[in-house]
């Protein structure tokens, strides 16, 4: 008895003193675990004021595919450069813990604007030289968002909606208009939508579902590091998920030609 009631205090103290994972100490959170390093690892990242459901049934349908599904999360409404570097901070780790040969990331919306700046050159903290990285952006206004340009005379921190990333949102915002290069061993494909007329179901009615209907920005597109670009006649959370909650066959077929989940010589195919 007196052996038993030892172990289990060990064991307690262990568990109390052993090292965080990367998703206690980082905003990231696993769908499943373990994590197989051995195996692709997809980690979304949100836009503006997420709806986590609307992701669900890609997050599904991807670990169906063969991959490990974890999420990001940051606060959307902070100024971006910040959740840049908060997006860098996880991902290295996570690449440091794991040992991950390659880094997949499906960005949406806002989130796209700020997985992108995570993977530039030039920054105090990026992952531009940290090892191979897909980098998909889905619906991602990189030109910025009008609603954005909306606030400028407005009060500059949360008054009558106004939030700080609304400065790196207006389409003349440094943020906006100096995107930066991606790094060498960044892969970015690049989801367009073609969103002007386009409804979505929404608590039982058809809401607006055009957030973004303009997402060319000639310094993004630009980029050496664009491997594909396309577009999709999809609405903006429509292309992630239909009125029945099915993700589009389109956006499918596409994510299985650019993230397979079997991985090997993967990079070699790429380059």
């Amino acid at each position: 008895m007196r052996t038993a009631v030892a172990l289990a205090l060990l064991t307690a103290l262990g568990a109390g003193t052993a090292r965080a994972s990367v998703w206690d100490e980082h905003a990231l959170t696993p769908d499943r675990l373990p994590l197989d390093p051995t195996r692709s690892v997809v980690v979304w990242v949100h836009g503006y004021d997420p709806v986590p459901a609307d992701f669900d049934p890609l997050a599904e349908e991807l670990r169906r595919r063969g991959h490990q599904v974890l999420r990001f999360r940051y606060d959307w409404r902070q100024r971006m450069e910040r959740s840049a570097d908060e997006l860098v901070a996880a991902l290295e780790a996570l690449r440091a813990e794991y040992r991950l040969p390659r880094l997949r990331v499906i960005a949406h919306s806002q989130g796209g604007l700020v997985a992108r700046r995570a993977m530039t050159v030039g920054r105090a903290r990026t992952l531009a030289d940290d090892g191979p990285t897909d980098l998909v952006t889905i619906a991602s206004q990189f030109p910025g968002y009008a609603s954005a340009n909306g606030t400028y005379l407005m009060p500059r921190v949360n008054w009558f909606g106004v939030q700080p990333a609304h400065r790196d949102l207006r389409s003349w915002s440094p943020f906006v208009r100096r995107p930066g290069r991606l790094g060498d061993d960044v892969r970015h494909f690049k989801v367009e939508t073609l969103e002007r007329g386009k409804t979505r179901l929404e608590g039982g009615r058809q809401v607006d579902d055009c957030s973004a209907p303009r997402q060319a920005q000639p310094r993004v597109d630009a980029d050496p590091r664009v491997a594909q670009r396309v577009a999709l006649d999809r609405g903006h959370v429509g292309v992630l998920r239909d009125d029945a909650g099915r993700v589009p066959a389109e956006l499918l077929r596409l994510l299985d030609a650019w993230l397979p989940a079997r991985t090997a010589g993967l990079a070699a195919r790429l380059r």
